[in-house]
């Protein structure tokens, strides 16, 4: 799977934590119903894996696993149907058990060190900067497409509905993650609001070329 350009033309990448059953099913009917074309469930809660396999049959929706910390929980989400992984910081051992397993791994990073050992060793090319705003937002990314000039970022942290557009009109952000694009607490009552507001963000996102 082509993860670059899926997030590319996708530009926005809700980050969801399932808390019970309830909100399984309620997040699903989300993103049956939105136009929102990839999910990164967070491995924060014990229902990650039963929510990516339950995800992972919706038709049109890439499904990939968030907040990977080990290589156990990589495999897990592997085996669940994540099409791709994230991490919240750089792990050697993740990068290389996904790398050698063909699944896009997007680590995480906060200093140069970082992502030059991303590149050798495993010759990544996207990034996701975190927490974003911690380290100065679009200032950092601008100061670290210098040298890294090849390099593109997946921002969280600190990027909201307010902001999210001046992240996406620099080059050097692919898309933008958050909690923000998608209510992950959301109730059956408030669904078709929230499909709404969510399609509203993605229509905005679109704009940006």
């Amino acid at each position: 799977m082509d993860i670059k350009k899926a997030l590319e033309e996708a530009k926005l990448l809700p980050i969801i934590t399932l808390e019970n059953d309830e909100a399984i099913e309620n997040v699903k009917m989300l993103i049956e119903e939105s136009n929102i074309e990839i999910v990164e469930v967070a491995f924060r809660s014990n229902l990650a894996v039963k929510a990516i396999e339950k995800y992972s049959t919706i038709a049109g929706v890439i499904i990939g696993a968030g907040t990977v910390r080990t290589v156990k929980e990589a495999k897990q989400a592997v085996e669940a149907g994540a099409q791709f992984l994230v991490s919240p910081g750089y792990d050697s051992d993740v990068v290389k058990f996904a790398v050698s397993n063909d699944v896009p791994i997007t680590p995480g990073v906060l200093t140069p060190t970082e992502i030059q050992k991303g590149v050798s060793e495993a010759n990544l090319s996207i990034f996701k900067l975190f927490p974003a705003e911690l380290i100065g937002g679009l200032s950092a990314v601008k100061a670290l497409s210098g040298p890294f000039y090849d390099i593109q970022f997946l921002p969280t942290g600190g990027v909201n509905e307010d902001n999210f557009e001046d992240f996406l009109a620099n080059d050097h952000i692919i898309a933008v993650g958050g909690s923000f694009i998608m209510n992950d607490k959301v109730t059956k009552d408030e669904i078709n609001e929230e499909v709404e507001r969510i399609n509203s963000l993605v229509k905005r996102a679109k704009k940006i070329k």
